[in-house]
């Protein structure tokens, strides 16, 4: 079975801006994918004993946004923001879990629950600064009947994550940075495998050219050398250059 039902309900509208309620529940379904199912070359053992995962979700939260006068340089001249909480209710959740050094597999957990909040941010200043926040506090519970296990947090879904960008445009030259920071989570269902605490900090800067249909990119990804391992356990990439050109291709172009 799967079934969605939404709703929206503006609560204030005006020029400078508009504050709106919005909530959702859904019945949801999904089949393993094939990398669950059959693995891949590098890290992922596959199972294909893995069932499909049903999930019965809702949250409810408030959007607004509103457009500012410039009234100096702290001020940002448009605002976008959204909170918002869930809960979801899982059957057969389908979930990494790490069963050697370097190697993780998908499987089932018989129950769970997670629940949460989001935060995103977005602000845009005049002088071609912009900002982009985002933030998710999850509590998660492992509510299987194998007693070992039952109250336990789930494998690889942190409390925080915490994702900050800012870029600076100046004529055809963009400059920008992020940080992804998440708290430390467990790989292992019993809690007793933590991963530490990471920040990953990339910068770059592109550059525009051919009445800006294309741009060439250059980007340093994880400046400090972080050692860090992703969800499953394997680990993730030190420092890393990458140096690109983009083509942007407008099919309305020349159209009446």
């Amino acid at each position: 079975t799967r079934w969605t039902l939404s709703a929206r309900y503006d609560l204030r509208r005006s020029q400078a801006g508009s504050l709106a309620f919005k909530t959702s529940v859904a019945q949801l379904g999904r089949t393993p994918t094939l990398e669950e199912l059959f693995g891949n070359r590098g890290g992922v053992h596959g199972n294909r004993d893995a069932r499909p995962e049903r999930v019965f979700t809702r949250d409810a939260g408030f959007v607004g946004a509103w457009g500012l006068r410039a009234g100096g340089v702290l001020k940002p001249s448009s605002l976008e923001a959204q909170l918002s909480a869930y809960r979801s209710d899982a059957d057969d959740l389908l979930v990494f879990l790490q069963n050697s050094a370097q190697t993780s597999v998908a499987q089932n957990i018989a129950a769970a629950r997670l629940e949460g909040l989001e935060l995103s941010v977005r602000a845009a200043w005049a002088a071609g600064l912009g900002a982009d926040l985002a933030w998710t506090r999850q509590w998660t519970k492992d509510l299987g009947q194998v007693a070992y296990w039952r109250g336990k947090e789930l494998p690889g879904r942190p409390h925080d994550e915490i994702s900050l960008g800012l870029s600076l445009e100046r004529g055809p030259v963009r400059t920008f940075g992020e940080l992804h920071a998440v708290s430390s989570f467990y790989l292992d269902r019993y809690n007793q495998t933590p991963v530490p605490a990471r920040g990953l900090v990339d910068l770059g800067a592109s550059c525009a050219f051919a009445r800006g249909t294309s741009d060439f990119v250059l980007e340093c990804r994880n400046v400090g050398d972080a050692r860090a391992q992703d969800f499953g356990g394997y680990p993730l990439p030190g420092r890393s250059w990458a140096l690109g050109i983009r083509f942007h291709v407008d099919r309305k172009a020349g159209l009446p």
